[in-house]
């Protein structure tokens, strides 16, 4: 009946035979390729489970893996008994009776998960290029980023812009402290780190703790990643308030991305409703756009780019299959450049490349030589219109 209360034996539960093969071994192996997901549902009811579970115990979890990890990799271990049977005691929480270990130290061991790149130079203001930038309204457009995404779409709002009327420029957070244009529109696209700025924003938050009275119009667009729940969007979020705290008038709702989700439809909605409000608000033309393609060939043969060495995939092997429960899990070891080393919290940014044989292919169809550096510029070509906005 719809009232009567229900109490499960999640003991029992966890050793049904018509569920569980071997029942009574440890089998961590059973949570791979799908295992869990394709079990019944409600057969696995783990501590903390449920609609008054344990909310530590996912970061339970986390801490475990980290912990493990940590020991493995200081660690050589072995049994003090190899021929030790698993036996259990139960004092509160279940526990291998008499199991002990030996751990080694590791000698000299070092594994490297990080990438060496050189130091993000200060991003200097940037005016974009427009065929009649003194019809256009001015647009400042600032960002917070280290891993680059927040950095693209701000670069993604700066080149659309002449389309839609406006004449922006693009800088870093930190390079208008102190200086922050009030006589045009501010956009704001920042993420967290662990609840802190960006590194080329933390001079930028740090000024807007001392209350400065900013007369702007402003609009912020934060990304982040909804696992890190005690501090998801916190910078976004801080200066989305403080902004009109301080005598700002937000433009629109604060954009949030979440990278656990639809990052760049996000982005895309959150941008379209900007521009469709700028343009009420100011009265602006719009713009027909056409966009023509030039390559540019500049005369150098020296290494531009800040990555000065990669890393190498060593292995990678599917755990698990995608599945509506979640993504595909994968295991993958990476070997990277000699002296380089991880610490506990460090990130692991991942660039995609082209293949090698399209880069070719590109070349030989255009003639291009691959000891040159080609630049290719989108040059847009602009006719006015009434705005219909």
């Amino acid at each position: 009946h719809k009232d009567d209360r229900i109490s499960v034996l999640v003991r029992q539960l966890h050793r049904d035979p018509k569920v569980w093969d071997r029942p009574e071994d440890f089998l961590p192996e059973r949570m791979l390729d799908g295992g869990f997901e394709n079990l019944p549902p409600n057969a696995w009811k783990p501590f903390g489970n449920g609609q008054r579970g344990c909310i530590g115990r996912s970061f339970a979890i986390q801490e475990s893996v980290i912990v493990t990890a940590l020991i493995l990799k200081h660690f050589n271990l072995e049994f003090v008994d190899p021929s030790y049977d698993l036996r259990i005691k139960q004092v509160g929480t279940i526990k291998p009776a008499g199991f002990k270990i030996r751990a080694r130290p590791r000698q000299q061991v070092k594994i490297p998960l990080s990438i060496s790149v050189k130091k993000q130079e200060e991003t200097a203001p940037v005016q974009t290029q427009s065929a009649e930038t003194n019809r256009f309204q001015p647009l400042s457009i600032l960002f917070g980023s280290n891993s680059g995404s927040c950095e693209s779409f701000a670069r993604t709002l700066a080149s659309e812009a002449p389309t839609h009327g406006f004449n922006a420029t693009l800088a870093t957070l930190d390079s208008v402290v102190g200086s922050i244009p009030c006589d045009r529109p501010v956009i704001i696209v920042t993420s967290s780190y662990e609840g802190e700025p960006c590194n080329n924003a933390k001079q930028f938050v740090a000024y807007l703790e001392s209350k400065p009275e900013l007369k702007i119009n402003y609009a912020v667009f934060g990304a982040g990643h909804h696992d890190w729940v005690n501090t998801y969007q916190k910078i976004p979020i801080y200066i989305d308030e403080t902004l009109e705290k301080v005598g700002g008038t937000r433009i629109v709702n604060r954009g949030i991305g979440d990278v656990a989700g639809d990052f760049f439809g996000a982005f895309e909605a959150w941008k379209e409703n900007l521009f469709q409000v700028l343009c009420k608000m100011n009265g602006l033309q719009a713009v027909i756009s056409q966009e023509k393609l030039s390559i540019e060939i500049v005369n150098s043969t020296r290494n531009l780019g800040q990555i000065t060495d990669v890393g190498i995939v060593t292995e990678n092997k599917l755990l698990v299959e995608a599945s509506e429960l979640g993504p595909a899990k994968r295991h993958i070891e990476i070997e990277l450049p000699k002296g380089q080393t991880y610490r506990a919290g460090d990130y692991l940014a991942i660039l995609p490349t082209n293949p090698s044989e399209v880069v070719h292919q590109v070349l030989k169809r255009f003639k291009l030589s691959t000891l040159k550096r080609s630049m290719l510029k989108n040059i847009i070509m602009q006719k006015h219109r009434h705005c219909i906005c």
